[in-house]
């Protein structure tokens, strides 16, 4: 039995807060860690920055998807802002999450030398940019540390949360959809 067999008659009587979303956000918080985990392994692969900015075009746009589904198939048609909020933020918490676990265990286990790589590209750019070598040092240390230790991982689930939070915010203030005040 579905959320929707149990629904009144008069849609605008569905109470949003009567309403679970847990599942429906861990089902689209993994799917956001598996697209991330597919864009994260291609970057590692092919040190093509852009492919993060489609993972996150590709993200949001599952999130937009996700908030739909669950405004026309569990509330009736009508999402509040902090539903949409709310929602958003969970299946980005989850993902960031998975997410972060998984850089940790790729960078670590699955592919060590991804590092090397990661450090080069560093010092590269740098020395196009004129850097000091104190500053370059600083980057790659601190680059090393976010990736290999376990203190990294809080710091990137810490940043997928707050670009998380900026993310929902503005799909909370475009998807919400109030009930008219007269019907």
């Amino acid at each position: 039995m579905t959320v929707l067999d149990k629904m009144p008659a008069n849609e605008s009587e569905v109470n949003e807060n009567g309403v679970p979303f847990s599942n429906l956000a861990l089902r689209y918080g993994l799917i956001l860690a598996a697209v991330g985990i597919i864009g994260s392994v291609l970057q590692f692969m092919t040190n093509m920055k852009w492919i993060q900015w489609i993972t996150t075009i590709v993200n949001i746009a599952i999130l937009i998807y996700a908030v739909r589904e669950h405004q026309r198939h569990d509330l009736g048609g009508f999402i509040s802002f902090g539903r949409v909020f709310s929602f958003t933020m969970a299946a980005n918490a989850i993902s960031g999450a998975v997410g972060s676990i998984f850089n940790y265990v790729y960078v670590n286990f699955i592919n060590p030398n991804v590092m090397e790589d990661i450090i080069a590209q560093i010092r590269s750019e740098s020395e196009r940019n004129n850097t000091p070598e104190e500053a370059v040092q600083m980057a790659v240390d601190y680059t090393t540390w976010m990736f290999t230790s376990v203190g990294g991982i809080g710091v990137m689930f810490m940043v997928v949360l707050i670009f998380g939070a900026i993310i929902s915010v503005i799909l909370a203030a475009i998807l919400k959809r109030s009930r008219p005040l007269f019907s």
